[in-house]
């Protein structure tokens, strides 16, 4: 899910099951020190697997791709947990 236009700035959209090509990328990219401080150890073997989860779409996740002239570079999970059944609103 590249942004239509060119920009210079960060464009943020939905991650959606099409993108994880994109999503897969730039974490079989990190280099070691990357990939721990991303994993909090090693990196997962199964980085397809990994995509395709965070691409996922569920009513319990939001997941994030921050794209920069259409390359995504940053993805943000956000999980509801499991025993919460709304979600909170900032104001």
């Amino acid at each position: 899910m590249s942004p239509t236009a060119v920009t210079t700035g960060v464009v943020v959209l939905s991650v959606r099951p099409a993108d994880r090509d994109d999503v897969q990328d730039p974490h079989e990219r990190m280099d070691t020190h990357d990939a721990s401080m991303r994993f909090s150890g090693a990196r997962p073997k199964h980085l397809e697997d990994l995509a395709e989860s965070l691409c996922r779409q569920d009513p319990g996740r939001y997941v994030l791709g921050a794209f920069i002239g259409g390359i995504l570079v940053g993805v943000a999970n956000y999980v509801r947990p499991a025993d919460q059944t709304e979600s909170e609103r900032c104001c």
